[in-house]
């Protein structure tokens, strides 16, 4: 549970307001409650469309992997995701390169400070001796490394709440931990169905 206190102050009658609101119910409480529960109703909506279970710890497997680098901001995560999906496909199916899993996405750099990321959107293929060369598109072998983890529920969009979740667990524990979280994605949202049956697994790797 979370106890917030919120102080609000209005610059231009703030005498006056502080004066009166223990004797009546003035027009600035009354649209500062307004905004609040707005606030509130909002925060239970976004709440109840997603779901973080925190896991025991686990292992980030490895696997060898196809890959587009992608840098962008937070909020636009999903965003380069689904643009690099096809892309990927179609690169794919050009050279006769079978995918062998789940899609998956390797963070390299989070920064919490400015919500900027550099990140690789990943494919499991299969590995093969000869393989081709793309400007963008590249290959490379993901080693397994030891990692908190846990289970995200809903929208892909907003998967990164399991990423504070992880990295909140590990704060308040004092376990170190690295800031290059790692999500493996079990269900296609161009599939459409519940998106709170939209599984993934999330883990922030232990920091070596």
């Amino acid at each position: 549970m979370t106890k917030v206190t919120i102080g609000v102050n209005d610059e231009n009658n703030s005498p006056t307001n502080r004066w009166a609101i223990p004797f009546a119910e003035t027009d600035f409480e009354k649209e500062v409650t307004a905004q609040l529960r707005d606030f509130k109703r909002s925060l239970n909506t976004h709440l109840s469309a997603f779901r973080v279970v925190l896991k025991e710890r686990d292992v980030i497997p490895s696997r060898f992997c196809v890959y587009v680098p992608v840098e962008t901001t937070l909020s636009k995560k999903a965003q380069n995701m689904v643009a690099n999906n096809s892309y990927i496909l179609y690169f794919l199916r050009q050279h006769d390169i079978k995918v062998v899993g789940d899609p998956f996405l390797e963070v390299d750099e989070w920064n919490l400070q400015d919500k900027t990321l550099k990140f690789n959107y990943c494919f499991p293929v299969t590995y093969r001796d000869s393989l081709p060369k793309h400007k963008e598109i590249q290959f490379k072998y993901i080693e397994s490394k030891p990692a908190l983890k846990a289970e995200y529920y809903g929208n892909y969009r907003t998967s990164d709440r399991a990423w504070f979740a992880l990295y909140d667990h590990a704060q308040r524990n004092d376990i170190p931990v690295d800031l290059q979280p790692f999500e493996i994605f079990y269900d296609n949202p161009f599939m459409g169905g519940s998106e709170l049956e939209w599984r993934a697994e999330v883990f922030l790797p232990l920091k070596e």
